[in-house]
């Protein structure tokens, strides 16, 4: 669930009140209509990409408000990107969904404070979110690492800090942790929180990206379309070095 939260926040420019209370509004609206479709429709026979994909089409109107809300004034083709993005992202997580709904369910007595500090972060209980992951992620858990990145990130509980949020991401990042790894990457990219650094940026992207999120392909490309041959060709030494120090975790 702390995956649900960074895809959907956004790491960009802060929106207006009104705009981000609609963001973070739309957002939460749409994980729990998946979260409660996931429980409907799952038969715990068929494999979790069908059930997510059948949760993404059971909720059409929360798709389209999440899809308005981010995309303020882009235009209509920019819409339509984005939709296309959402929809392209949106599918891992509700897979995550599905998976962490049927391992609550075979497990009900079990309570995980990260999952908890999550459906806290939905709820837009950021307070309840930062007492439950600040002491998890101070021991080392990386999704906590990565839910306390995204608060710092985003403002949320705790004053807007870029640098204590890549803090945090960087943390959880080198353990290969993919969002967290993202995170760090659009960072760089943006010059938030560090110095704008094409070669880390598209380096991270591009860990994010061999970790199996197919989301950070967009942008580690367009990262790419700043950079020298030989930026992409030492960030691509970079991924291989970082890959190669990191094979026993």
């Amino acid at each position: 669930m702390v995956a649900v939260l960074l895809t959907l926040a956004g790491c960009g420019t802060p929106a207006p009140a009104t705009l981000s209370a609609e963001k973070d509004a739309s957002t939460r609206a749409y994980v729990l209509c998946l979260r409660e479709a996931a429980k409907r429709l799952d038969d715990h026979k068929s494999d979790a990409a069908t059930i997510a994909q059948a949760a993404l089409s059971a909720c059409p109107t929360e798709f389209r408000r999440q899809v308005e809300a981010y995309s303020r004034g882009l235009g209509p083709d920019g819409e339509e990107s984005l939709a296309a993005k959402l929809q392209s992202d949106v599918l891992g997580e509700a897979v995550q969904i599905v998976l962490q709904e049927r391992k609550a369910a075979a497990s009900p007595a079990v309570a995980d404070p990260v999952e908890l500090g999550a459906e806290a972060a939905l709820r837009g209980d950021y307070a309840t979110a930062l007492r439950l992951w600040r002491p998890l992620a101070d021991q080392g858990n990386a999704e906590a690492q990565q839910g306390l990145g995204t608060l710092y990130d985003q403002g949320y509980a705790v004053p807007q800090n870029y640098a204590e949020a890549d803090r945090w991401f960087r943390k959880a990042a080198e353990q290969g942790d993919g969002f967290a790894q993202y995170f760090l990457g659009a960072n760089y990219f943006l010059g938030h929180g560090v110095p704008k650094d094409y070669v880390q940026a598209y380096m991270w992207l591009n860990l994010a990206v061999a970790g199996g999120d197919n989301g950070a392909v967009h942008d580690r490309d367009l990262v790419a379309l700043s950079m020298t041959p030989e930026q992409i060709a030492e960030a691509q030494r970079k991924t291989a070095a970082w890959q190669k120090a990191h094979s026993g975790q």
